[in-house]
């Protein structure tokens, strides 16, 4: 997989030195000009411009999935480890797509939410979907628990008129 990685302090050296590791290329960008890119355009424009998001995000959850570092799955899977001490709170706009390929729900299952609660979860989201179009899912997690919620994605209220 090539990625890119824009900052080479100590946490991204780090993570790029790893992922290099792993086989994956990475192009590099910083201030100092220590990257691989001189630029972030430079940087953007050796990456694939047709890899979707989604896609990208599926690939690099299916590979860090298999790895056995804990930070990994932390990232993954909130309740697994030192998620568990702090509160958070995920939030995903959803439209039809996502519910359609599987990705709200596999979104959910990885945020540790029962389940149980999936497949209300998932039909609630449909419903609001079908109707607005976009759907919010919040997932919050505390104390080891994960529990979901999905509303309408709320709308910007209309600038005042002149008189």
């Amino acid at each position: 997989m090539k990625l890119g990685m824009i900052g080479l302090g100590r946490m991204g050296g780090n993570m790029v030195q790893r992922l290099e590791q792993d086989g994956h290329d990475v192009v590099t960008y910083t201030r100092s000009g220590g990257g691989t890119a001189s630029t972030i355009e430079e940087l953007v424009s050796e990456l694939d411009p047709e890899e979707p998001a989604g896609v990208l995000l599926e690939r690099v959850i299916a590979e860090a999935s298999d790895a056995p570092d804990d930070m990994t799955l932390c990232l993954l899977r909130p309740l697994y480890g030192a998620a568990t001490r702090s509160p958070r709170i995920e939030v995903l706009e959803l439209d039809a797509d996502d519910l359609d390929s599987g990705f709200a729900a596999r979104f959910i299952d990885a945020c540790g939410v029962p389940a149980d609660d999936l497949p209300a979860t998932v039909e609630l989201a449909r419903e609001i979907v079908s109707t607005d179009g976009m759907a919010l899912l919040q997932v919050a997690i505390a104390d080891g628990v994960a529990r979901a919620a999905v509303m309408p994605v709320p709308q910007a209220a209309a600038p005042p008129t002149a008189a």
